[in-house]
């Protein structure tokens, strides 16, 4: 039965605080907002489309936060960090394709969905737990990679993004090590976004996800709604890190993917 018109509303509006939410805190960690929207949208809808809608909300998340901070962007570690990213991420969605699908090791429910841990999950999530943990160690002081370690994560984040969708935690592992300030950190990961998002996107070819999102007002009305919760989100999340440190910053982004990394490896993420 479809919801009545009130229910549809305190639907509506429950995914408008659930993207300000992920929104604000994507923006201080560089991921999240995939985690939060995906189950929320998968009670309402089918997978298939539930994960294409919020891919959706997910790209323009990412172009309104690159709006926003654009005038933050490091160029120098974004010509770096960039192209990189996208061919890493035309190579993981490329194998993903022939593949068909990554082996699982086990699933278990989580929030009515089926998750999954696979061993590219447990490895990706194992490596950036232990990084973070082993960066949270060492401090700010020596803050700071050569282009070529910047560019080896770009293409870590890329393939592991095309392949798995896990590409925000390696790339913030890879940024916040980068000596970037707090806005440069969301714009040049904003940035970095949209690229792999769009490469694996159109390798993953979703024109059929796509019409069918066009066809139904519902969860056209769930996108827009998770979209401007999202914007609400970003300016929240601006005046955050407006406020600061670079040292507060790399707290914040070590624990979130110490705790990313973990369940990621669970395949929680």
């Amino acid at each position: 039965m479809p919801p009545s018109g009130y229910d549809a509303v305190v639907e509506l509006l429950l995914l408008a605080l659930l993207g300000a939410g992920a929104s604000a805190i994507t923006i201080v960690s560089g991921f999240g907002l995939n985690t939060v929207l995906v189950p929320a949208f998968a009670v309402l809808f089918p997978l298939p489309l539930a994960i294409a809608a919020v891919a959706l909300v997910h790209l323009i998340a990412s172009a309104i936060r690159l709006a926003i901070f654009r005038a933050h962007i490091n160029r120098t570690i974004a010509l770096q960090f960039v192209p990189w990213a996208i061919l890493g991420g035309i190579v993981g969605a490329l194998i993903l394709e022939l593949l068909g699908a990554i082996p699982v090791i086990a699933t278990y429910p989580l929030f009515g969905l089926t998750k999954s841990v696979t061993a590219v999950k447990v490895v990706v999530g194992l490596t950036i737990a232990v990084l973070s943990l082993y960066e949270l160690r060492r401090g700010t002081q020596e803050a700071g990679l050569s282009s070529v370690g910047i560019s080896a994560g770009a293409l870590a984040s890329g393939f592991f993004g095309g392949l798995s969708g896990n590409q925000g935690a390696i790339r913030s592992t890879v940024l916040i090590r980068a000596g970037l300030t707090p806005l440069g950190f969301a714009a040049t990961g904003a940035l970095a976004a949209i690229a792999i998002d769009l490469t694996r996107l159109v390798v993953y070819g979703t024109a059929g996800s796509i019409t069918a999102i066009v066809a139904d007002v519902a969860i056209r009305n769930a996108i827009v709604a998770a979209t401007i919760g999202a914007i609400l989100g970003a300016l929240l999340g601006r005046q955050l890190l407006a406020s600061m440190s670079s040292a507060r910053l790399h707290l914040v982004v070590g624990w979130s993917l110490v705790a990313g990394g973990l369940l990621i490896g669970v395949g929680a993420l």
